[in-house]
């Protein structure tokens, strides 16, 4: 019955957030645009329908991609139409680049949910990480207090630790292992007293300071997934409020970036460790925020325009390939590269994609060489084999997908198993992107998570044939 409440609640939200997507985008957007870029948002909300309504138990990290997909190449034509007009964009060459996007997001639909639906779940074993979190509470602690050391030898030897970037961004994530397997207690009702304020007033509050004192809220999404994926595995419903007060909150924080960044990163405050970053971070945005009567509207003009990638979609398709040819796979010489460790192979080249995509297509000042541009997976989809490459690259996108859903996310895949899933889903998000930084190092997080969650008392048993549950 909850079940069907949920879905029922679903369908008319979506309607309604539809509906209000509409009436926004109707004075300026064409009607070709407004049918493509509904049909991108109704697409995009099908895997979250298909999550209740199959019942599925695993992580739902599809159903986020898919909102993620649409806030990236859809939703801008409904709330922003103008940053178009700002670019010099024609229509015709808006309904190309929503055409190809909603094409691709089919195209992985298709892979994930037919293919590799029929094909995968029976080629691929499943692994099961039984581990036994409550008797680890201090094992995971550990962890967490062993980074925070981590991280002050890596202020005190930088220099030593050039080499070790894939190392050091892998103990980073360590915090989210300890922060998930409490939180998973939590939930399931066997976390004590102490062991909630620990969580709720140490843990995730170190964590989002030390996270917000890099300046980037990405990050600090994508980490906040990893509480709503195991939330909803547990609980089995979205958490309607939650949402919308933390969306409001890192709207509010984001409104105040571009200002942190000039103090904490160029101006006088660059000395600073992280913490007291962080807390001038928050002073920008209660000062913003309680003194500028627009404040709130300024913000969400620049996430609009931050996270419209389907403007640098429409500026490659513009120019490839009639003046710029296609890279031919270029850009994804440095996968193979990704899969090995600095420390192992010291001279593996400098991955420096970013900045040639962005002077290739004028993105970049040619005088500046060292800001990276985001290259998003799909743009390099187009800019190395057109549109055929998107149709066919998020194809393939969605088989790995599927191969890691049967690998780690999938019923009874223990609790283990399921604290490692929403680790690596966690950075999947990023699609913002491009392939080698979404995918390089997935496989070799999946083993190193593994083989810490093994110290903690792990069993691993490795299944064939998948069971019917499994293979929802």
């Amino acid at each position: 019955m909850r079940d069907k409440k949920n879905i029922v609640s679903l369908i008319f939200i979506i309607l309604g957030i539809w509906a209000f997507l509409v009436r926004k985008g109707i004075s300026q957007a064409s009607r070709d645009e407004l049918i493509l870029a509904s049909l991108i948002y109704f697409f995009g909300c099908l895997p979250l329908m298909l999550y209740f309504r199959n019942k599925e138990t695993n992580i739902p990290y599809v159903p986020f991609l898919g909102v993620v997909f649409f806030c990236y190449f859809g939703i801008t034509v409904f709330i922003d139409y103008t940053i178009f007009q700002e670019a010099f964009l024609s229509r015709p060459l808006i309904v190309k680049g929503l055409a190809i996007s909603l094409s691709g997001w089919i195209s992985f639909l298709i892979a994930f949910y037919t293919i590799g639906g029929k094909w995968v779940d029976f080629l691929v074993p499943h692994l099961k990480v039984d581990i036994d979190i409550f008797k680890n509470q201090r094992f995971a602690l550990g962890l967490y207090f062993l980074v925070v050391i981590f991280r002050y030898l890596v202020v005190e030897f930088r220099y030593f630790f050039v080499s070790f970037a894939g190392v050091r961004h892998f103990i980073d994530q360590l915090p989210l292992l300890t922060i998930g397997i409490f939180y998973l207690i939590q939930l399931r009702g066997k976390l004590n007293l102490k062991g909630k304020i620990l969580l709720w007033l140490f843990l995730i509050p170190s964590r989002f300071l030390y996270i917000i004192s890099a300046g980037g809220i990405g990050p600090l999404i994508y980490e906040t997934s990893v509480l709503f994926y195991i939330y909803l595995y547990c609980r089995r419903r979205i958490p309607w409020l939650t949402i919308i007060l933390l969306g409001s909150f890192y709207l509010l924080i984001w409104g105040s970036r571009d200002e942190f960044r000039g103090l904490a990163w160029y101006g006088p405050y660059r000395n600073l460790n992280s913490y007291q970053k962080a807390f001038l971070y928050l002073k920008l945005v209660r000062e913003h925020t309680f003194k500028e009567k627009h404040y709130t509207m300024t913000a969400y003009k620049k996430l609009s325009h931050r996270t419209s990638h389907l403007v640098t979609f429409l500026k490659t398709v513009e120019l490839t390939p009639r003046y710029i040819p296609y890279w031919g796979g270029y850009t994804y010489r440095t996968l193979v590269y990704s899969l090995i460790p600095r420390f192992i192979f010291p001279d593996k080249p400098l991955k420096q994609v970013g900045s040639e995509f962005g002077h290739r297509y004028n993105l970049l000042d040619p005088e500046d060489q060292t800001t990276s541009y985001n290259l998003p997976f799909i743009v390099e989809m187009y800019i190395n084999f057109g549109p055929t490459g998107v149709i066919l690259g998020m194809f393939i996108f969605g088989l790995l997908l599927r191969i890691l859903y049967m690998l780690v996310n999938y019923p009874d895949c223990g609790d283990g198993g399921l604290i490692i899933g929403t680790l690596l889903f966690c950075n999947l998000l990023n699609i913002e992107s491009d392939f080698s930084l979404i995918f390089g190092n997935v496989f070799q997080y999946a083993l190193l998570f593994y083989f810490i969650l093994r110290k903690m008392g792990t069993l691993k048993t490795i299944e064939k044939e998948g069971t019917e549950a499994q293979r929802q």
